[in-house]
């Protein structure tokens, strides 16, 4: 084949003198006399599929021809090679096509395919006795004209039994699976390939147990499907002895129509095959025979998939099963993501009386896991890029602070290229994507393993432990640890160097005129900053609340691995009765490691949210309220214009106040004689906050911390000491509690009275907007930057800025941690401990540096946050 290039692009075509024809045919060179001798038979190829079993957006029934590239490529090639060579590729591919066309009596690729296979003859040895000789097996009867009746009282070698004692527990089928081009792929036992529901794994898992009916249904959004590329596969069905050898089953497509038009499968019946079509060949999945210049304009996709399976007049034999396939069709280019209508999110079962033993998914897993893997690294792409575009101006920084005795040591990435920040803020948005994805993959395949082979009272499915397999499960659970203690560390990192401000919104209760002073030159009253204090405190104990303690959790886990010894559940034996100590298999270990801490996060986090937070105390929405008592706003910028805030402005006159006067200002609250507490007279009282740079900039410019201070100023600062009057100490070296500078707290008092402004939308060049995020904003985390300042509604969104916003990562990381160290070690309390050591530090630089950034923040020596 020569490629010519020509006005931009490039024209294949064949050499001649070799008698082969100058146009290629699907990608390859065929012989002139293929070519003449296909147009002999047929006026024309068939370019065009005709889709009878669509409806349209009304739900109305439709159908539409679309000129199809699969079959005006390969048409000439299959029927061609096929009958002339007997080029077994070819046949395949003819049968696919035939397959495309739903089997259609008047499809010119099935009347070839029918031509060629009675002339053939058939296979004499059955169950084969109807397969073509040299060609595929599409259609029962054609060739020996049994019946379908007498085809349904074949009884394959086989004996079920609940019990696995003497004979199958499970029905074993197996798929032999092949690509559109006729390539064999294998055999494959049949697991979830044809389900389209993804609900339950392990009912789905389990579909094909003996003597249980399985019925699966859900609505499927075909968007996806159309986005994700899918290949379109060929299976042919079987069922797998006793004694070995595969025996067919067969297949009913009711879409399938007769010569005369009639569709003679339609309401089939599960008990009467009588006057029906059976077939071998089907697919799950069509977006091949509806391509039209290289780009899927009908999708095809199995409404219903029933399998029958019916019972022999022997005790465990069963007849031959049925399955009966129900396809419908869509014009993608009206398929919405956003359309729950019939059109775009059609009704999809799945229904069996029996299942099969589970079989080894690797291909399903592989293209599962590959998927999942690409999304994650395309969302966190997304999600940095997205940062980027919000973020970007001078701020654009990684600052990191380490205090110890008489020291501060502070790593900046200022110097970084925007390119460079860009890539490290991408691998650690990566990291954390990743790491949930194959945490759980690896868990769900640990958990099929553990659940299937424990569960099974003959052996239908073996436990890996060859080396290979086991060093690929220790790859994996390391992989999910690092990228989770990265993602982790990230994270501390980002709430260490938080922007926190106390907006202080206590007036002044009038003028102080001293006895014998002029009155006109009393001074205000000052306003006291004990509230601000206590305030900072209670932000300071927070940033180490959790829900989930690791310290209880450790302890319960040791008891119920060690003490009532549910780790010897990982021993390779069925069953969970015996409990004897054995060697443990690492994928079985690791099912039960992983569902003891699931189990105890689960129990935690539902107690927490249905009992503790709920009648006895949810620290911080107390948090929130206190604000509010002290008449204090919290603003917390997490990135340069991103962050929450926390309104605690008070409905009272003042918060500066005593017993009395509280209790009577929440008695008139509690009786609604008041304003709400929330913003703008709502009940809404936290908020994410998405700013401008603008706005940014200004806060920077009137509160610029990283001004150095003169040396007179800091001999100023050492000499004058209110709090302590030279005595009192602070500190394990006994330094002495020191002020802030006057500079910084004449900046303190501008930003303030900047917020408030603010806050009460008095700038008008920098307006805000309060709303609700929208369906996409809640998983892209960032509105439009055209659209100014923005204030969602969060409840509880500042609590991403607290170790809590971090729990759910750190937990995984430390499920994962602690099964790595028993695998590896053998020791659940060594892993216990390994556990223990990494939170405790992870808390305490989460504590000390927090410490440090809320004293450098709001002015005050970290020796008052006790």
């Amino acid at each position: 084949m020569v490629a010519t290039y020509s006005s931009g692009s490039y024209t294949c075509s064949c050499k001649q003198g070799g008698g082969l024809n100058s146009a290629p045919e699907g990608g390859a060179c065929i012989a002139r006399t293929v070519v003449s001798s296909v147009a002999s038979q047929y006026s024309s190829i068939q370019s065009s599929v005709t889709f009878r079993d669509m409806i349209d957006v009304s739900g109305n029934a439709a159908s539409e021809t679309v000129q199809s590239d699969t079959f005006s490529n390969n048409f000439i090639r299959a029927i061609g090679n096929c009958q002339t060579y007997g080029d077994l590729l070819a046949c395949q591919l003819l049968a696919n096509l035939c397959v495309l066309a739903l089997y259609d009596d008047t499809a010119k690729v099935c009347i070839a395919y029918q031509a060629l296979a009675k002339s053939r003859g058939s296979i004499q040895a059955s169950p084969y006795n109807d397969q073509p000789l040299g060609l595929p097996w599409l259609y029962y009867g054609l060739v020996n004209r049994e019946l379908p009746q007498t085809t349904q009282t074949h009884i394959p070698s086989l004996t079920l039994d609940v019990t696995g004692s003497t004979g199958f527990a499970t029905i074993p089928f197996v798929l032999g699976v092949y690509a559109l081009n006729g390539t064999f792929l294998g055999y494959q036992n049949l697991t979830t390939e044809l389900q389209l529901c993804r609900k339950d794994a392990d009912a789905m898992l389990g579909w094909n147990k003996a003597t249980r009916y399985y019925t699966s249904s859900c609505s499927i959004n075909l968007f996806n499907l159309v986005q994700s590329g899918y290949e379109t596969y060929f299976y042919e069905l079987f069922i797998n002895q006793t004694a070995g050898g595969l025996y067919p089953v067969p297949v009913r497509i009711t879409n399938y129509r007769a010569a005369n038009g009639a569709q003679i499968n339609a309401n089939p019946s599960g008990t009467d095959w009588t006057g029906t079509q059976l077939m071998r060949r089907f697919f799950v999945l069509d977006t091949a025979s509806g391509v039209l210049n290289g780009k899927a304009a009908v999708i095809r996709v199995p409404a219903s998939i029933v399998f029958t399976i019916r019972k022999a007049p022997e005790t465990g034999k069963i007849m031959l099963p049925i399955v009966d396939i129900t396809y419908t069709e869509r014009e993608t280019s009206s398929i919405a993501l956003q359309d729950q209508s019939v059109y775009s999110t059609p009704q999809i079962s799945f229904s069996l009386a029996y299942e099969q033993d589970y079989a080894y998914m690797r291909q399903v897993l592989t293209i599962l896991f590959s998927i999942s893997l690409s999304a994650g690294v395309i969302y966190a792409f997304y999600i940095a890029r997205l940062w980027n575009s919000r973020n970007l101006g001078p701020y654009d920084s990684i600052d990191i602070y380490v205090r110890g005795l008489h020291r501060v040591l502070l790593l900046s990435a200022k110097a970084l290229t925007p390119k460079l920040q860009f890539i490290m803020r991408l691998l650690l948005s990566i990291a954390g994507a990743l790491g949930p994805i194959i945490g759980v993959f690896v868990f769900v395949l640990c958990m099929y393993f553990f659940v299937f082979y424990k569960l099974q009272s003959v052996m239908f499915v073996c436990l890996p432990h060859a080396s290979t397999d086991t060093s690929m499960l220790s790859l994996a659970i390391a992989a999910v640890t690092v990228a989770e203690i990265a993602y982790i560390v990230r994270t501390l990192i980002r709430q260490c160097t938080t922007h926190i401000f106390f907006v202080d919104w206590e007036r002044s209760k009038g003028r102080i005129v001293s006895s014998g002073n002029d009155p006109s030159a009393a001074q205000l009253a000052p306003v006291s900053v004990w509230r601000g204090i206590f305030m900072a405190n209670q932000w300071n104990m927070l940033q180490t609340f959790q829900r989930v303690q690791i310290e209880f959790t450790l302890i319960v886990l040791l008891v119920l691995l060690e003490g009532l010894k549910l780790r010897n559940l990982a021993a390779p034996r069925p069953g969970f009765s015996d409990l004897s100590v054995d060697t443990p298999n690492p994928f079985l270990l690791l099912a039960v490691d992983c569902l003891c801490w699931l189990c105890l996060v689960v129990v935690q986090r539902a107690f927490h949210f249905l009992l503790f937070g709920r009648f006895y105390r949810n620290k911080l929405l107390q948090f929130i309220d206190l604000l509010s008592l002290a008449n204090i706003s919290l603003l917390i910028f997490d990135s340069p214009c991103h962050g929450y805030y926390i309104h605690g402005r008070s409905v009272h006159s003042y918060a500066d106040t005593n017993m009395e006067e509280l209790c009577n200002f929440l008695r008139k609250e509690e009786n609604d004689m008041v304003p709400r507490r929330g913003l703008q007279d709502t009940n809404h009282q936290s908020f994410e906050v998405f700013v401008t740079l603008k706005m940014r900039s200004t806060f920077d410019k009137i509160f610029d911390q990283t001004t150095v201070q003169q040396p007179e100023v800091q001999r100023l600062n050492r000499m004058v000491n209110r709090l302590t009057v030279g005595e009192v100490r602070g500190g394990v070296l006994g330094d002495p509690i020191k002020p802030a500078a006057d500079v910084q707290i004449q900046q303190y008092r501008q930003v303030n009275k900047f917020l408030r402004s603010f806050i009460d939308q008095n700038l008008k060049e920098l307006p805000y907007a309060i709303r609700e995020k929208t369906y996409f904003e809640q998983f892209v985390t960032s509105p439009d930057p055209s659209e100014g300042n923005v204030f969602f509604r969060s409840e509880l969104g500042f609590a991403q800025t607290l170790l809590y916003g971090a729990e759910s990562h750190m937990v995984l990381a430390y499920a994962y941690l602690f099964s790595y160290v028993d695998i590896s070690c053998d020791s659940p309390a060594l892993a216990a401990f390994v556990v223990w050591i990494t939170h405790t530090a992870l808390c305490f630089i989460r504590r000390h540096f927090g410490e440090i950034n809320v004293s450098k923040k709001t002015l005050l020596d970290w020796k008052f946050l006790v």
